[in-house]
């Protein structure tokens, strides 16, 4: 899949990084995930994993290259801070990688590494499915927007919520590329899941499957892939949104080992 962006204009916002080499006096490992927000030419990021237990970047951004100095945990109760300077490259696959050259201010020693844009991988069919029939599991781009309105309009069950805006799927897709997955047959879609990662929550909403579709599995599908792509970021709970009084939905969540949390309730408001 070729990228519709450069090195120098891929946005970073949203995007999770995990490391795949280090220099061996380097801390960061294939553990550890990096949590990236950029608004301009600012960017900083959380991360932890691995030897870190918790851990801040700060800096900016010039085209494809990145300055920021880091603070960290580490897992045996010491603190660390560098500085860095990244380049950014664009993959063959899409993926972003930050080829990094760093230095420790906390102590002596500098090196090279290298971190790469993390993306679940969509698990093998259910056992019984022969491979290539029935629905795909993919996720959702910037072109399939209008499909999925007009799907959620016939599959989605809570007639109360918010219009669909265009603009704003758009924007949750721009921001996570991954967080829509959607299950299709024929090239038209048959279902689809959100699942929507913060860094520390888990999140799934808009489970839906086209009615004349149910009882085939396809949610099963569809949730095999969002808990695997969650499980990857680091997700260790997930969390379903359930509209009241929907016996399918809940039924559906039941048998895939989720359980009412009777202690909690949402509450909303509109911005």
């Amino acid at each position: 899949m070729t990228s519709p962006h450069t090195s120098a204009t891929v946005p970073l916002d949203g995007k999770i990084f995990a490391g795949v080499r280090n220099a061996e006096t380097g801390q960061v490992g294939a553990s550890t995930r990096f949590h990236y927000h950029q608004e301009a030419g600012e960017i900083w990021a959380e991360y932890s994993g691995g030897e870190i237990r918790r851990g801040h970047l700060v800096g900016t951004r010039d085209g494809e290259k990145l300055t920021f100095r880091y603070a960290h945990l580490s897992e045996d109760g010491t603190t660390a801070t560098g500085r860095c300077e990244s380049r950014i490259v664009v993959l063959d696959d899409g993926r972003v990688r930050l080829e990094e050259s760093w230095a420790w201010e906390s102590r002596p020693e500098t090196g090279t590494s290298i971190v790469e844009e993390v993306r679940a991988e969509v698990p093998p069919a259910p056992a019984g499915r022969p491979s290539g029939v029935g629905p795909s599991i993919r996720r959702a781009d910037v072109e399939d927007v209008p499909a999925l309105q007009a799907f959620w309009a016939v599959a989605g069950e809570n007639a109360s919520r918010p219009g669909d805006d265009a603009a704003l799927v758009e924007n949750l897709l721009r921001r996570d590329a991954d967080a829509i997955l959607v299950a299709e047959v024929d090239g038209e879609i048959v279902g689809t899941v959100i699942a929507g990662w913060d860094g520390w929550r888990a999140h799934l909403y808009r489970l839906a499957v086209d009615p004349d579709s149910r009882g085939q599995g396809i949610g099963r599908l569809l949730m095999r892939a969002a808990e695997a792509r969650l499980r990857s970021l680091g997700a260790i709970r997930f969390d379903a949104m359930v509209l009241s009084g929907n016996t399918l939905g809940e039924r559906a969540w039941a048998a895939m080992g989720y359980e009412l949390q009777e202690d909690w309730r949402r509450w909303v408001r509109f911005a």
